[in-house]
């Protein structure tokens, strides 16, 4: 067979192919009979059906950052800003612009469009045929929930997650300087994916590392000096905006609005619910809710800090370079004790890659399927229904941790990911970029 030949599209991706659009189906079909049939007050499944507020998480900051510059920022009676002090520079930025809304939104359809491209590339080096690649792409894409909430929402993360996924190709081609970059400008909007600096300290890219530590801080003081009117005042600020968050979703019983969390955490406070016989849609009770919840966020930030840092040390840093991206991207979106849906837009480009990396095997390596399974219950629309609690959220936080399971489990040797920077010119190692 000559090596240029087509190979006949994998069946381990036409199996998550249809897996996808089983379920977001199922999803569809929930949907409609709670909303249209029996007539509840929550659409328990797609995100678009839930109202006309689309874009509030951008718009919600209009009054403030029309403000911005003037004494009335900070003085606003309104909701606080919630984010970072460098997500205030982009919002003041943004809001420059004639219509921020509808230039965010093509901004980030602009990143999805480039995500799309990327992943037909990708499989066609692997001779897989251009056509059912793409079908396969915008299958994905339409069936994608956290790009539904994104594009609800108009929340920041699409930003994070573009600064994000092209910090990871970075890393996968060897720019060290660049992915320092944008993984620490994308730490300094959002922290978490500051995480993702742990792949330089697996190539012993100690200097890399190091500046992407130094660029996050930078633009976080940069950012709070621009937002004023000093530092310490911008911080105290940006603070009262955390507590804020702190107070109405990690020590509440149940998050304001449609609940989209998928944290880890999320697990934990239902299981503190459930010993304490609480139901989530009972009365707000917030002092005895957060008198219940404390002690448990408190040991949840501790033991999950602790176990994160055991985990790379032991394990991760050891695992093939595919493994590592995976593992580090699922605790980036599943520790916070809050992580909304629109983050699992950072397993993105991890996924493309795993797609490359399956397309490349034959039979599939051991524990693929699995997790391409944990992944088609991550990106679809499902609901797992509402029995007591709904269930969603949870459901979408344990995926994950069995997601991360498998990739510490079972290793994904990769030929182009795991060579080394001299082997990068061989004619076998080239041909797979």
């Amino acid at each position: 067979m000559s090596p240029l030949r087509k190979i006949a599209f994998p069946t381990i991706l036409i199996q998550f192919w249809v897996g996808i659009l089983a379920l977001t189906a199922l999803s569809a079909i929930y949907t409609i009979t709670m909303t249209h049939l029996h007539h509840s007050p929550h659409p328990w499944g797609v995100q678009l059906l839930w109202g006309d507020d689309v874009g509030w998480d951008l718009e919600v900051f209009r009054d403030r950052f029309l403000l911005f510059g003037t004494p009335g920022f900070w003085q606003l009676r309104s909701i606080p800003l919630t984010y970072p002090a460098t997500v205030g520079i982009i919002f003041a930025l943004l809001y420059k612009l004639a219509d921020p809304l509808r230039d965010y939104l093509l901004l980030c359809a602009l990143g999805v469009a480039a995500w799309i491209a990327w992943l037909v590339r990708i499989l066609a080096a692997q001779r897989v045929a251009r056509g059912p690649a793409t079908i396969f792409a915008l299958t994905i894409t339409a069936t994608c929930w956290p790009l539904w909430v994104l594009f609800d929402t108009a929340n920041i993360e699409g930003l994070v997650a573009i600064l994000v996924g092209a910090g990871l190709l970075a890393v996968v081609h060897r720019r060290w300087g660049l992915a320092a970059t944008l993984i620490g400008i994308a730490g300094a909007m959002k922290i978490f994916p500051i995480i993702l600096l742990a792949l330089l300290l697996s190539k012993r890219r100690y200097r890399e590392f190091v500046g992407g530590i130094a660029i996050a801080l930078a633009a976080t003081l940069v950012s709070l000096a621009i937002l004023g009117p000093s530092v310490p005042e911008a911080q105290r600020q940006i603070n009262l905006g955390l507590r804020v968050v702190t107070t109405d979703d990690a020590l509440a019983a149940t998050s304001p609005g449609p609940d989209t969390n998928h944290s880890l955490y999320t697990v934990v406070r239902y299981a503190v619910l459930l010993a304490h016989h609480r139901h989530p849609h009972q009365a707000p009770q917030p002092g005895r809710d957060a008198a219940m919840l404390r002690p448990a966020y408190f040991a949840y930030l501790i033991l999950g800090a602790l176990a994160t840092v055991a985990a790379y040390v032991l394990r991760i840093r050891r695992l093939p370079m595919l493994n590592q991206i995976l593992a580090l991207a699922v605790c980036a979106v599943t520790l916070p004790t809050l992580s909304r849906d629109y983050t699992l837009l950072h397993l993105l480009v991890p996924f493309g890659l795993l797609c490359a990396y399956a397309a490349a095997q034959s039979p599939p390596a051991r524990g693929l399927a699995a997790c391409f399974v944990c992944l088609a219950f991550l990106f679809t629309a499902e609901t797992y229904f509402n029995f007591v609690y709904a269930l969603s959220s949870p459901f979408r936080a344990l995926a994950l941790l069995v997601l991360f399971a498998l990739l510490l489990t079972y290793p994904f040797h990769s030929t182009y990911l795991d060579a080394e920077d001299a082997e990068m010119d061989r004619p076998d190692v080239a041909a797979i970029v």
